[in-house]
């Protein structure tokens, strides 16, 4: 990928939010979930059974494990140990193939471990090249829900991204430089159109149980849809997505996250 390419991915303006269905209900600053099981491997193990039964598309697209010594290496590139139920996916499936607009997390590609490392590492290059006041003009526009919980930034080394919204520069990860308010680790939304940013979950687990408990209660939608190419023929494509809508806007529901 070209300079240009990377930049027009992290600073392009595709938008992903949507109008959300604000929840009526008293919230906290966290998703909420039933089960309150938390072995991670038994998590991953549940959602990719799920997933290889009601989106064989979505699951056809998982990798081979990953290698301890790969984990481990990203953990060095980024500087931080990651959490147990991060790697236990890994050691499961290296995330998926990211080569078209499935993805395997309700819409968002599972990113494998060497692609973390290369949006992390764009992410860093753009940190490193551009100048102060640019990242002034964009700092501005950020907020946080709950109020300083999230750095209010518009990128931090302490952001590892996991989820990716297809071929653009949103994502769901982890927050390692949280705002006083927050926790180290807590699981955010951040990205190239992510200005209110919110809390999902305080841990990973969290998210990947939620995900098990929306997919067990038939909250998803699938199928598929007509694209229309170049040449205004059309094309059949897998969808696989929250019954919310999409992922990150579905969170932002679930978890309560209010702006005024």
């Amino acid at each position: 990928m070209s300079d240009g390419e990377r930049r027009d991915t992290l600073l392009g303006s595709r938008p992903l939010h949507l109008p959300l269905r604000l929840p009526e209900r008293e919230n906290t600053m966290a998703l909420e979930v039933d089960d309150p099981q938390r072995d991670a491997d038994t998590l991953w193990r549940t959602y990719v059974e799920w997933l290889s039964e009601h989106v064989p598309p979505a699951a056809a697209l998982l990798n081979p494990p990953a290698s301890d010594a790969a984990i481990a290496d990203l953990e060095r590139l980024i500087g931080h140990e990651l959490p147990e139920s991060v790697k236990a996916g890994w050691r499961l499936h290296d995330g998926q193939t990211c080569e078209n607009d499935l993805g395997a997390a309700f819409g968002f590609w599972w990113l494998p471990v060497a692609e973390v490392a290369e949006q992390w590492s764009n992410w860093e290059d753009m940190r490193r090249t551009q100048t102060e006041e640019f990242f002034e003009n964009l700092d501005v526009a950020q907020r946080s829900y709950p109020p300083k919980a999230i750095q209010r930034q518009y990128t931090s080394p302490g952001w590892i991204p996991l989820l990716r919204w297809p071929f653009d520069g949103d994502y769901v990860g982890l927050d390692f430089d949280p705002g006083p308010a927050g926790k180290p680790g807590q699981v955010i939304n951040f990205g190239r159109d992510q200005e209110e940013k919110f809390v999902i979950a305080d841990e990973f687990a969290t998210l990947v149980a939620w995900l098990v408990q929306e997919a067990r209660e038939d909250r998803v939608s699938t199928g598929t849809a007509d694209d229309e190419n170049e040449n205004e023929n059309e094309d059949e494509r897998d969808l696989f997505e929250h019954a919310d809508g999409i992922l990150v806007n579905a969170l932002r529901d679930a978890s309560g996250a209010e702006f005024d």
